[in-house]
């Protein structure tokens, strides 16, 4: 029981960093591909997404975990993906969006913007 509400609270968690990272309006970050320069650091974002998406998108951002499976995790080198800009990804993480959680009220707007930027070395990888 405990190990399913784990399970569950990571799949959570990281479903909502990528639905808060999409979720952020337009016109308040640049219309960059993801694969582009991002405002945020990501060294910091590494350290979030690992603790806070990692769960469900895993380690590689390639979404090949059980709850990543589960809760229908973006992979973030699917092409569709790879085609958001920064203000969509933030906004996903943001608000959320289908399975993913908001993590609008766990993460900071520079979190969010670290996050982003941590996504693009994935997706470069």
């Amino acid at each position: 029981m405990k190990l399913a509400r784990f399970f569950f609270g990571v799949a959570a968690a990281s479903f909502l960093s990528v639905v808060i990272a999409s979720g952020q309006a337009a016109d308040t970050q640049t219309m960059t591909p993801a694969v582009g320069n991002s405002a945020g650091n990501s060294t910091t974002g590494a350290e979030i997404y690992t603790r806070r998406c990692a769960g469900c998108h895993g380690a590689d951002g390639q979404a090949h975990t059980r709850a990543g499976t589960s809760f229908h995790a973006l992979d973030f080198h699917d092409p569709a993906v790879m085609k958001m800009t920064d203000a969509d990804l933030t906004s996903i993480i943001h608000d959320g969006k289908k399975n993913m959680p908001p993590f609008g009220t766990r993460l900071s707007q520079d979190d969010i913007e670290n996050v982003v930027a941590y996504i693009h070395t994935l997706q470069k990888k």
